[in-house]
């Protein structure tokens, strides 16, 4: 019986997912390398679940960040002026009034 094969396939399943978890742990200790340094600037618990929501998600609107916080909108609105202001986040949008605005990571 020869099993060659079968081996051959295993083996290539395997390969794929061992490629597969290398990727997710780069990314994981890149994302956690990232926290690090974000948190040194000094941002408040909101700012904090904000940008580990936008490392999962990549982009995050106001209304999601109001979610996200458990915040008004005037303090979310201020919350992600100041992330900007420190360049942690930018604005992505087509226009000042752009309701399809939204905020990426740097």
């Amino acid at each position: 019986m020869n099993m060659t094969p079968w081996l051959e396939y295993f083996v290539d399943g395997l390969r794929s997912q061992m490629k597969e978890i290398q990727g997710k742990g780069q990314r994981l200790i890149k994302q956690d390398s990232q926290l690090q340094k974000i948190k040194k600037m000094g941002l408040n618990l909101r700012q904090e679940k904000a940008v580990k929501r936008l490392m999962i998600q990549g982009a995050l609107s106001t209304n999601e960040y109001q979610s996200v916080a458990s915040c008004i909108r005037r303090t979310a609105q201020r919350d992600l002026e100041d992330l900007v202001k420190k360049k942690v986040i930018k604005i992505v949008a087509k226009s000042p009034t752009d309701p399809t605005k939204h905020y990426i990571l740097l």
